[in-house]
């Protein structure tokens, strides 16, 4: 059972960068930082890691815990964005704070996505910089609010694949006692027909340049609890359990064949 008693800022854990050149990644001391460490101790402990299989590639999904897996996925996203154009060569990208769990799918030692969860603490969140009207409308109704942020998924993977285990992972936060009842995600107009359509976000704000990426932006919204259980998402999971089964009957069928000794 979750005990927030249990932990204070004294047992926080720090990650560092293996890279000195690098900043560091930790939660450091004081009530936020305490509260960070709350939050992911309490998602590990919910088991807020999973393997997956991807054609034929086992992906480990879980929260970014070590120096290099953050490394990784901050790398991710900032070749996803140029990629997109959102964020020219010489530009680069603030890495996670205290207030941020990064989630990222790993293939051995590469990141092959990753999405960011930012709680509503400290400055709240990076959505409230053009969108605090929308945001607080949602406070004000008593909701607990999220943000998914640093969204990026490799071009070679197939994306539905990949964004149910990590939406599984992020959404363990939901657990939390602080419970967060909705999420909001600041995307590019491009990109929202993916979340309408895929994870049933609904546009909460309207279009908008975003400084941080030079860049339009839409305010999207969805609850938190709803996510994992989109359809688009729940059809992928059916599809893949019935491959899984083709494919074992198939094992199976292949064990009991013996070559006769024309075909041998």
């Amino acid at each position: 059972m979750y005990n927030a008693a249990r932990y204070t800022a004294s047992h926080a854990p720090v990650v560092h960068f293996a890279n000195h050149d690098s900043p560091k990644f930790g939660f450091g001391n004081g009530r936020l930082a305490a509260r960070a460490a709350e939050l992911f101790e309490f998602v590990r402990r919910l088991g807020g890691e999973c393997f997956h299989e991807v054609g034929g590639q086992a992906l480990r999904v879980g929260l970014a815990e070590t120096g290099w897996q953050h490394q990784q996925a901050h790398a991710l996203v900032e070749r996803q964005y140029r990629r997109s154009g959102f964020l020219s060569s010489e530009a680069t990208l603030p890495h996670a704070n205290e207030n941020e769990l990064v989630v990222v799918a790993m293939e051995g030692m590469m990141a092959l996505g990753t999405v960011t969860l930012r709680m509503d603490q400290g400055s709240g969140l990076l959505a409230d910089g053009h969108y605090r009207r929308e945001i607080n409308a949602f406070r004000e109704g008593g909701a607990q609010v999220c943000e998914f942020s640093r969204f990026a998924i490799d071009s070679e993977m197939n994306v539905l694949d990949i964004v149910d285990p990590m939406l599984q992972v992020a959404c363990a936060a939901g657990f939390d006692p602080d419970r967060p009842t909705e999420v909001f995600v600041e995307c590019h107009p491009r990109h929202a027909a993916f979340y309408r359509r895929v994870l049933g976000f609904k546009v909460a704000g309207e279009e908008t340049i975003c400084e941080r990426v030079g860049a339009p932006a839409v305010l999207l919204q969805a609850p938190l609890a709803g996510l994992t259980q989109a359809p688009a998402l729940v059809r992928r999971r059916e599809q893949h359990a019935i491959e899984a089964q083709q494919k074992l009957q198939e094992q199976q069928e292949s064990e009991y064949f013996v070559p006769c000794p024309a075909m041998a």
